[in-house]
């Protein structure tokens, strides 16, 4: 495979261990120097840890936990962090989004059109 811009990457998918979680952590693997898993049961510490460790933050969690898992990650997504979400319902982060970018994270926010089993 061609080295990508995400070669020298480091990567965290919130709620990676299914759905498009899991099709996201699956395709980093191939192209990320290192992607790590979060799960909703990991202790905060661990979170934290891996939000901090990390170039690319991927949230693939139900859309009614963002916005927590964004305010309890805010203080590490800055300065070039690359945020990225694909959430049916943005209405209920879409300020902490954009707070977020203001404080120097790059934010992408996708829509999950079709069931990650059919791309």
């Amino acid at each position: 495979m061609p080295e990508s811009s995400l070669h020298n990457a480091s990567a965290v998918v919130f709620g990676g261990g299914s759905g498009w979680g899991k099709r996201v952590h699956d395709v980093l693997r191939h192209l990320a120097r290192e992607v790590r898993i979060v799960e909703r049961d990991d202790p905060p510490a661990t979170m934290q840890a891996a939000v901090g460790a990390c170039d690319v933050v991927f949230f693939a969690i139900p859309d009614n936990l963002i916005d927590a898992a964004l305010i309890a990650m805010r203080e590490s997504l800055v300065g070039g962090k690359t945020v990225i979400d694909c959430a049916s319902n943005k209405s209920g982060f879409a300020d902490t989004l954009k707070a977020i970018a203001a404080g120097g994270a790059i934010v992408c926010s996708t829509h999950p059109m079709v069931v990650s089993s059919t791309s």
